[in-house]
């Protein structure tokens, strides 16, 4: 029996030492016939050998030629960018060989293309790709082999043919996504995320529509693997309803979004009753029985002697026991100037002095620069409350400015000059950018024009969205450098003539802040440059040809209405 089993054991090492040189052999010598064209077209990836049962008291373990060990000698660098975080390695020195090409694509730009690269091993290579804010793709073209995700940081190439391509694909992160959920046509709004740190976008979760108790659509959306909505200044996920639905929404996790309790989300929304009325008081819903132009009492409740209607929201005032203060009140969307009453006649310093109610769709943000109270005196205005004090003459034309928005995510935006002259030659600045339009129901594009640099007027802009600033100069200036704080890690700001880091060149700057996290921001009007405007002459004989087709000057319609080119 002892001179069996060691017979055995010889038998089976001489097995073992065979199966190990013909591992070694060059590819090819003891392979099958090679696919026709038609069989090699038919897959880009080598198909694994199918396993047989092993039989018993013999070992069936593969030995294949062992990976090179990974040492700094081993290692070569395919591409490096410190900038971006990215680098991708892979471990050479291997028995049986193979050179690949690889080729890399950041956001859609090859930045590395055919880099050769020898000696991977047939057996399979580690390729190490560094890239901790992009998603990672990897592909084999052009030849058979496998390059696929192991753990970590670490890619298995495995070139079953010499010269494959193996394709490395690294896309950026979404800090933000704008998903439209519909049905059939029917459109019931926006869901949207921002989150500037966010360590993947793929995540996915079920969405459901519920309107007016039923449900009526899900969907799938893919977000961050966390969102919060940390009360009063954080809001890193919203639902924007279309206009038939009430603008207030109940979300069935208002505070976070997880991968577990708190995965997927249920949006109930509430139809609007469709009588149009901005001051309507029905509640709206499956028990709303109203028509368009509806005259019943809910849709046209009776109005008071000192109620003042408008498209925009309610304003309602006490009346003076005595002598009372002049006050006219204006109000304001997106920074334009909406709509203005006649003087009034009112009582000050109590509460309830003056109310108002926003109208559905408009936003209004307590205590963030959301008034001015323009009177001889240091006079305020409690929107909670509605306490009003009035310092300064009671026949004076003292004037209420109540600033109303039509977007909810927003931050405070405070634009600065820095000390000294000719700095003091810029004397305002306009503002621009998209936003939705309750009354048109679409997107327009709002600009006004800001005239304090003071921390106190800042002005409220929606984040997301592109915010162009231009410069109001005295003659002969313009803005030729703006800056923002080195600390924003979710603020990007470009130049009309290029920008670098956190600073921006010529005479328009456009800031985007693309993360909710952020309640304030600042921006710098760093420096000015003289300008010689153009003569007579200039203008008339255009001699410089100054735009293209031959002309001095472009008027530039911003008339929504208007269907004429420049």
């Amino acid at each position: 029996m002892q001179t069996w089993k060691t017979r055995f054991r010889r038998i089976a090492a001489m097995v073992c030492a065979l199966a190990l040189c013909a591992s070694l052999l060059p590819a090819g010598a003891l392979a099958e016939p090679e696919n026709t064209p038609e069989q090699a077209s038919s897959s880009s990836v080598a198909s694994e050998p199918e396993k047989q049962p092993a039989d018993e008291g013999v070992s069936t373990q593969n030995v294949e030629p062992e990976a090179a060990p990974r040492s700094p000698e081993n290692v070569k660098t395919v591409y490096s960018d410190s900038e971006k975080g990215i680098e991708v390695t892979v471990n050479t020195g291997a028995v049986v060989e193979r050179a690949v090409k690889f080729v890399i694509v950041v956001n859609g730009e090859t930045v590395a293309e055919n880099v050769s690269v020898d000696n991977l091993a047939i057996a399979g290579t580690d390729v190490t790709i560094i890239a901790d804010q992009y998603k990672v793709s990897t592909s084999i073209e052009g030849g058979l082999g496998t390059f696929t995700y192991t753990s970590g940081n670490i890619y298995r190439l495995i070139p079953t043919e010499n010269n494959v391509t193996a394709r490395i694909e690294l896309t950026s992160f979404k800090t933000a996504d704008d998903i439209e959920i519909a049905k059939d046509g029917t459109v019931y709004g926006v869901f949207s995320w921002a989150k500037s740190n966010a360590d993947r976008d793929d995540f996915e979760r079920t969405l459901t529509i519920e309107v007016n108790g039923d449900v009526v659509h899900t969907q799938t959306v893919y977000t961050p693997l966390t969102l919060n909505n940390v009360l009063g200044s954080t809001t890193q996920y919203w639902f924007t309803p279309t206009s038939e639905f009430i603008a207030e929404v109940e979300l069935s996790h208002p505070y976070a979004l997880d991968t577990v309790a708190n995965k997927d989300l249920t949006i109930r929304l509430t139809t609007k009753c469709p009588c149009g009325n901005t001051w309507c008081e029905c509640p709206g819903g499956s028990a709303c029985t109203c028509e368009p132009d509806c005259d019943c009492d809910l849709c046209n409740p009776e109005q008071g002697n000192t109620e003042i209607r408008t498209n925009y929201g309610v304003i309602e005032y006490k009346e003076p026991s005595g002598e009372g203060y002049n006050l006219t009140v204006e109000v304001y969307v997106n920074g334009q100037l909406k709509t203005k009453t006649n003087q009034l006649r009112i009582r000050a310093f109590e509460v309830d002095c003056l109310n108002f109610t926003p109208a559905d769709g408009y936003y209004y943000f307590n205590d963030q620069n959301s008034y001015d109270l323009i009177t001889d005196g240091s006079s305020t205005w409690d929107q909670r409350t509605g306490y009003i004090s009035i310092v300064g003459d009671r026949d004076d034309n003292n004037i209420l400015k109540i600033y109303l928005w039509t977007f909810e995510n927003h931050a405070s935006l405070d634009v600065e000059r820095r000390p000294g002259e000719p700095l003091d030659d810029v004397t305002g600045y306009m503002i621009s950018y998209e936003a939705y339009n309750p009354e048109t129901k679409r997107n327009e594009t709002f600009t006004y024009e800001a005239t304090s640099f003071l921390l106190a007027q800042s002005q409220m802009v929606p984040t997301n969205t592109g915010v162009t600033l231009t410069p109001i100069c005295n003659t002969p200036y313009e803005v030729s450098q703006w800056s923002t704080a080195d600390a924003y890690t979710a603020v990007t700001l470009t130049g009309s003539e290029g920008q670098s880091q956190t600073e921006a060149y010529g005479n328009q700057a456009t800031i985007n802040v693309d993360n909710t996290g952020y309640t304030s921001v600042m921006v710098y009007i760093d420096s000015l440059r003289g300008v010689t405007p153009p003569t007579e002459d200039d203008l008339t004989g255009n001699k410089d040809n100054i735009f293209d087709n031959s002309v001095a000057v472009i008027v530039d319609c911003v008339n929504n209405e208007a269907s004429h080119d420049d």
